[in-house]
């Protein structure tokens, strides 16, 4: 028999895992595609047997087709409106001491090359987007080690960057909970982060280059 190893009982379990998320989430996930197609203009739509987003046909054969799409420009004004207010990042000194206020003035104005950098304000209207059509967008902050300045090269020629924090938008199809009925992120024991890759990216990325 062959001795599974401690890779492949993890693979298999977070698979496992998932599965059993993404069919839990699966009536949200429906509500979603169905409100893109509003969105979108395709008012005969309908969730059908299985979850599916289907589109309804006619009952009858004297009815009308005509479609007037009124969810789009109130989603848009919306996103105007909401895309003008450009929230502010600021640090708050511990104390009234001296360190502490200069600490906070220069972690804010880190703070604020970081964001310009990112381009942090279509960010937030990208995210505002995903949250007026599904409910709700997630940020996602993490270190990108191919980001930044280059400090070093490798024998190969491989450049080496000294890293920066990089600030994705998630979309909710992305984001599976330990559990649907959680309000807040810190509620959750676990959040799987499922994201479509094509091969080439994924060999870039997991792929040794002696293999």
């Amino acid at each position: 028999m062959k001795k599974v190893g401690y890779a492949e009982k993890l693979a298999k379990e977070t698979l496992a895992d998932f599965e059993e998320r993404a069919m839990a989430r699966k009536p949200f996930e429906s509500q979603w595609q169905l409100n893109m197609n509003f969105y979108m203009g395709n008012q005969y739509s309908d969730v059908g047997f299985g979850g599916q987003v289907r589109e309804v046909d006619k009952q009858y054969f004297w009815q009308e087709r005509e479609i007037f799409n009124h969810i789009a420009p109130i989603v848009d004004i919306r996103l105007s409106k909401l895309s003008k207010i450009k929230p502010k990042i600021t640090v708050f000194p511990a104390t009234s001491e001296e360190v502490d206020v200069y600490s906070a003035k220069v972690g804010k104005r880190v703070l604020e090359s970081v964001s310009s950098k990112m381009n942090f304000a279509s960010k937030i209207n990208q995210a505002l987007k995903w949250s007026e059509i599904c409910g709700t967008s997630f940020y996602k902050i993490s270190w990108n080690a191919d980001l930044g300045q280059i400090v070093a090269l490798e024998d190969n020629g491989k450049k080496i960057k000294s890293g920066e924090v990089d600030i994705s938008v998630c979309s909710p199809f992305e984001i599976y909970p330990d559990s649907a009925t959680h309000e807040n992120l810190v509620d959750c024991q676990s959040i799987i982060h499922a994201k479509a890759y094509t091969v080439q990216q994924i060999k870039q990325m997991y792929v040794m280059d002696n293999v």
